[in-house]
């Protein structure tokens, strides 16, 4: 987190990693205060031993876009409420990064959400009895339509979904596809609409996990209640694309789909970014380079031959 005075919020996360028997530790690093100390943690954190990132941080929210920028663990990001515009200054810092650099986001002040996330992607991995203690939580906090988790088959092949209200959102949601597809991720595309086939969603959603399935990502536009509406049904981790299909630009979808209560967290990426959603690791190496190589490029040609080519 950026200061201790976000520890108020950010505990909520911690108390839910407890709860799981995750272990994990608290920090306090700030984007703008101790920048080379977040560049130090960022860099190592993935040779010490760290396999998930919750950040927290409030008003221009840098924290969390940089640390996902410098290293290539999952960060899920906390928009925390501390400015007259109540948090959405936040919110819009951490889930609005651009392409290869995605930050996991969950509502304003909900850290609760961000551990119970973060529990439910070291859940897929393998831990069945982690992925029992988050459903055994959420059946706690009141959601009755989610079943107990069981064990995961042996007999089928873990595999992502990528899940959309209807065939509209195809062209945005297609870049989820193109990313898993090109790490040879095993994954299925399939149309769930939750206002259209309230019931087929509900019976695809309670049964995701004895299907095979690891990961699922929602593309929703308008309303957008499908990423929502699928992780209060299962306890595997939901990754939600907020598409721009109305009038308000997408950020009717954004806070339809991020702004989920604290027992059903969303991981939350930016407008239309289905690419984010289906990230991995080496694709980030990829950018990277990319990126270096273009800055090289525009360092030795100037800008105006650069723009000319």
């Amino acid at each position: 987190m950026n200061s201790d005075s976000d520890l108020a919020i950010m505990n909520d996360a911690a108390k839910i990693l407890s709860m799981c028997g995750v272990p994990y530790e608290v920090r306090t690093i700030s984007a703008h205060r101790t920048p080379r100390m977040m560049l130090d943690y960022a860099l190592s954190a993935q040779e010490r031993g760290i396999r998930i990132i919750i950040a927290g941080d409030s008003s221009a929210a840098h924290l969390p876009g940089m640390v996902a920028a410098l290293t290539p663990l999952p960060v899920i990001g906390v928009p925390l409420r501390a400015s007259a515009l109540d948090g959405l200054d936040s919110l819009l810092s951490v889930v609005q990064m651009p392409r290869g650099v995605p930050v996991a986001t969950v509502a304003i002040d909900n850290a609760r959400s961000a551990g119970l996330l973060a529990a439910k992607m070291l859940g897929v991995n393998g831990n069945v009895d982690l992925l029992a203690r988050v459903s055994q939580y959420q059946e706690d906090a009141g959601d009755d339509v989610l079943k107990k988790a069981e064990k995961l088959q042996k007999d089928v092949t873990p595999h992502v979904e990528i899940i959309m209200g209807s065939d509209s959102d195809l062209p945005v949601m297609k870049d989820a596809a193109k990313i898993l597809s090109l790490f040879d991720v095993p994954h299925k595309v399939k149309i769930v609409s939750a206002h259209r086939t309230p019931e087929m969603m509900f019976t695809y959603a309670s049964s995701a996990q004895d299907q095979g399935i690891s990961i699922i990502i929602a593309g929703a536009g308008g309303a957008a209640h499908l990423p929502g509406m699928v992780a209060a049904l299962t306890p595997l981790p939901v990754i939600g694309v907020p598409v721009r299909s109305s009038a308000l630009n997408g950020i009717d979808s954004l806070l339809s789909i991020v702004q989920m209560r604290g027992d059903v967290p969303v991981a939350t990426v930016a407008i239309n970014n289905a690419t984010n959603a289906g990230l991995m690791s080496q694709y980030l190496k990829d950018i990277k380079n990319d990126v270096l190589t273009k800055t090289e490029k525009l360092e030795q040609d100037g800008w105006e031959s650069y723009l000319n080519h």
